[in-house]
């Protein structure tokens, strides 16, 4: 076996592999005679049957596939022993010659690589950012006490409908002619009032009574939203759309949520047993609580930000081409050469960011440890908890809870992957140059949804699903 390399340019290479008989014969002497010890022919007692017989029957298809694996194999440990550093894996080059198997006996295969891209980090405290916080004034405190007070208060029946009153009612589904469909959906559910964004339809609830039957359009009622109307109706999610719009709704219950009062015990509710004790001491705490929420808006909008920057500032080139048909070899369902072009752009962005990302960790010699990947775990553990309603603080339930969660192989890929963008975010913030500046609470919100609707649109074409499109680290970068 003989093994060469020729670099194309610093991106592309071709790796030629010599295999002689003398490489592959013992192998293939090998599996023939496990196919004899197993072989069950007709007039052969098991395991008997002539080599001759044997090697006629599966002789060729061994060949195959012992000259394969012996390349493949030998290609491996050639890429591992020389430390090359390519991306996706050896594409068979499309100059290989035909061979004829059964009268060859020397083969040559060439082999088409990527190699990764060499570049030196331009970081330095020269680049400068602005982390924006905000100013958390008393009407922002207040209106937060007064949505504690909403959620810790009672709900109480009521006579007349208001903007934020929560309707129990009975929906009918209405003909064209405005008669109630029969066999048409019918279905008992709450709506609130203050969700229902189309302003005419939400005027037409306002000012009901018990008993009342209101006509409106389903489908502003619910903002369009096809999930939440299945959900209420008890129907499929695909059925949405063949759905009469407009439905009658009678008024069965209507309830409002009464604020709960400043005193000990709803004090004791949000914050727990005596660890506030005054109405000045809530709204300490409150504004303490906003204080930190907020911060850790401004450090994700600051994050993207540092990041987003300093990946520009490093144009790294790719071996596209040979990409392409990687892909294409790779997902042949996915891409193909009529879409590899338009679906290719996101695969090279997000593998330039991995590349950014691991010359970081090179460069500051960062470690990814297994407290990093439970930090993670239990970081994205609480965060959904919390989307549940569930704000559970960090304890050894959560611990635990996040520990289990690592040991399924998917899901600590991910960890990883955020371990990785953790480190290298702290990493690259001391690297820089960050000053802070405070800014009143509406500037602030409007600086945020500036920085929410640029950074979704420049991620708007990203990949959403991490394992379909093997968004890992260790996905389309091989060493």
């Amino acid at each position: 076996m003989n093994i060469s390399i020729d670099h194309k340019d610093d991106l592309n290479a071709v790796i030629t592999v010599n295999v002689a008989k003398t490489d592959y014969a013992p192998r293939v002497e090998k599996a023939l005679k496990n196919y004899q010890k197993r072989a069950n022919i007709p007039g052969f007692r098991p395991g008997k049957a002539p080599m001759g017989m044997i090697q006629k029957m599966y002789g060729s298809a061994v060949l195959v596939d012992e000259v394969n694996n012996f390349t493949s194999e030998a290609l491996n440990n050639y890429l591992k022993e020389n430390a090359l550093e390519v991306l996706g894996q050896p594409v068979l080059s499309t100059d290989n010659e035909n061979y004829d198997w059964t009268a060859t006996e020397d083969f040559k295969f060439r082999f088409d690589i990527g190699l990764s891209p060499k570049f030196d980090l331009n970081i330095s405290k020269n680049d400068y950012f602005v982390k924006h916080v905000p100013a958390i004034d008393k009407d922002l405190v207040s209106k937060e006490v007064e949505r504690s007070r909403q959620r810790y208060g009672n709900q109480v029946n009521t006579e007349i409908a208001e903007a934020n009153d929560i309707l129990t009612v009975e929906a009918k589904e209405l003909t064209d002619e405005g008669t109630v469909l029969e066999g048409g959906v019918q279905a008992e559910f709450p709506i609130l009032l203050s969700a229902i964004k189309h302003e005419v339809t939400q005027k037409t609830f306002i000012g009901q009574k018990t008993s009342a039957v209101v006509t409106a359009d389903i489908f502003e009622v619910f903002d369009h939203n096809a999930t939440e109307i299945s959900t209420v109706l008890k129907i499929s999610k695909e059925t949405v759309s063949d759905l009469h719009k407009t439905f009658s709704f009678e008024v069965k219950e209507i309830k409002r949520q009464e604020l709960a009062e400043m005193n000990q015990e709803f004090f004791d509710k949000v914050y727990g047993e005596n660890a506030v004790k005054t109405e000045e001491e809530f709204r300490a705490k409150v504004k303490e609580e906003l204080k930190q929420f907020y911060a850790s808006e401004a450090d994700h909008a600051l994050e993207h930000e540092l990041f987003d920057t300093l990946l520009a500032k490093h144009p790294v080139s790719l071996p596209d081409s040979f990409l392409k048909r990687w892909l294409m070899d790779r997902h042949p369902d996915k891409f193909t050469a009529d879409n590899v072009d338009s679906k290719y752009e996101p695969e090279a962005k997000y593998l330039r960011s991995t590349l950014f990302q691991e010359k970081v960790i090179a460069d500051q010699e960062l470690k990814i440890e297994d407290q990093d990947l439970l930090n993670a775990s239990v970081n994205y553990t609480k965060r959904m908890f919390f989307g549940y309603n569930m704000n559970i603080p960090v304890s050894d339930y959560l611990e635990t809870y996040a520990k289990e969660q690592l040991k399924d192989q998917n899901y600590r890929s991910r960890m990883l992957n955020m371990a990785i963008e953790t480190k290298v975010i702290n990493a690259l913030k001391n690297m820089v140059t960050i000053e802070e500046k405070e800014l009143p609470i509406d500037d602030f919100f409007k600086k945020m949804k500036e920085h929410s609707d640029r950074h979704h649109q420049q991620h708007e074409h990203a990949h959403d699903n991490e394992h379909e499109h093997e968004h890992s680290h260790e996905g389309a970068h091989s060493h």
